[in-house]
């Protein structure tokens, strides 16, 4: 277990891998490092660092409604683990964090993956009036949207277990921090390659979305699942670390 401290918290963070690329992988709401699936963590090649965002898993420090301040946030670890030819991968609010990174241009910067996500991240007011008035309930609510028919339980539970970990505060944090987001406007300024991942079944992040963000980003490429929702990297984890790993390559 290893911790790297950023604006005085202690930030959580799981590394493997000794050699090639440096991929950071960036959970979504109310999510953690322990939400990734081996097939990401233990890419083959690869170096891999799973961060728990302020506040979540075993990071110290507080959540945030702002995606600046997560983006602020995971620059840190990078900056202060010394991580160069950096490619950040980020799910649904990752994904956000990891296109206002992209676009403050840091050095480390060599690529992005978004998975699951948007350049505008608009929530329903019933499910930000839920999880403020009726955290358990919206629960409830969430695991349909999140998830396609006939997902294992198990990885239903995992993902519940990490929001309820997270609590409430959190939680609502991270939403707020999606709904204020909004970057559709600036694509066009990224200069990195990105790689953008739709799920065909994602009712929160529909493959829309991603088609918009991989037309208005310079160098993009998408690809579009089928047959999952938008925890696609749990339902889909080998399909989602093949094209991850031929992003890398360069494939």
């Amino acid at each position: 277990m290893s911790f790297v401290q950023v604006n005085g918290a202690d930030i959580h963070y799981e590394m493997t891998g000794e050699t090639g690329p440096c991929l950071v992988l960036i959970h979504g709401s109310g999510g953690s490092a322990a939400l990734w699936p081996e097939e990401l963590l233990r890419l083959p090649g690869v170096r891999v660092a799973a961060l728990d965002l302020p506040g979540h898993g075993r990071s110290g420090g507080r959540p945030s409604d702002r995606v600046e301040d997560y983006a602020r946030v995971v620059a840190g670890v990078v900056e202060s683990l010394g991580l160069s030819g950096v490619y950040l991968l980020g799910h649904s609010l990752g994904g956000a964090i990891a296109l206002q990174l992209a676009l403050s241009s840091p050095p480390w910067l060599s690529g992005v993956i978004l998975v699951g996500s948007g350049a505008r991240l608009r929530v329903f007011p019933a499910i930000l009036e839920g999880l403020e008035n009726d955290f358990a309930g919206s629960l409830d609510m969430m695991d349909r949207f999140l998830f396609s028919p006939g997902t294992d339980e198990s990885i239903i539970r995992a993902s519940r277990r990490s929001a309820e970990t997270a609590g409430q505060k959190a939680v609502l944090a991270d939403f707020t921090a999606c709904d204020r987001f909004d970057v559709m406007e600036r694509l066009g300024e990224i200069s990195v390659p990105a790689l953008v991942v739709s799920a065909d079944n994602d009712a929160l992040t529909p493959a829309k979305y991603g088609k918009f963000m991989a037309d208005a980003i310079p160098d993009a490429r998408f690809a579009l699942l089928s047959g999952t929702g938008h925890m696609m990297a749990l339902e889909k984890p080998k399909e989602v670390a093949a094209l991850v790993s031929s992003f890398l390559s360069g494939g």
